[in-house]
């Protein structure tokens, strides 16, 4: 099939719809978003696209050029205007609390020596480099009395 369509085009190639008509691939998507319900049944917006038939299969549809409905409608939804229907996600807290916080959960001890080598591991990491600093500095102005240790 690439070959064909390497040869031909994707504008030339006609894909059979779920409608029972052919039309060019540049018009037709497939259903690669198979926990919605039946599509072809479903108030689903298709836009100006027509739905590929349900025995073309995904792959057959993808390499003949037919887009996703999962692309159509991730498009769709970037180009909303008023864009109020999402909201940010992820860490909301400062960085500094979130050191804070790791570092009081995690004891001082060869633990965590090894927990930043396997982090480093499972990331890929060839090399990791730790530094032990044996200066001395002033217990004040830290995070929290404990870290006077580390001082």
């Amino acid at each position: 099939v690439s070959s064909i369509r390497s040869m031909l085009g994707s504008s030339d190639i006609l894909m059979p719809t779920s409608g029972g008509s052919l039309c060019s691939v540049q018009e037709c998507v497939f259903n690669n978003m198979t926990w919605l319900p039946d599509v072809e049944t479903a108030d689903v917006s298709l836009g100006s696209y027509q739905l590929v038939h349900p025995k073309i299969s995904h792959v057959v549809a993808h390499t003949c050029g037919c887009k996703g409905l999962s692309l159509v409608y991730a498009r769709e939804a970037t180009e909303m205007t008023g864009a109020d229907w999402f909201e940010a996600a992820g860490q909301s807290e400062p960085m500094t609390t979130r050191l804070k916080n790791l570092l009081k959960d995690y004891p001082a001890d060869i633990s965590m020596f090894k927990e930043m080598t396997q982090n480093a591991d499972d990331a890929g990491a060839t090399r990791i480099h730790f530094v032990w600093d044996w200066r001395q500095h002033t217990k004040q102005s830290l995070l929290t009395p404990d870290m006077d240790r580390w001082q």
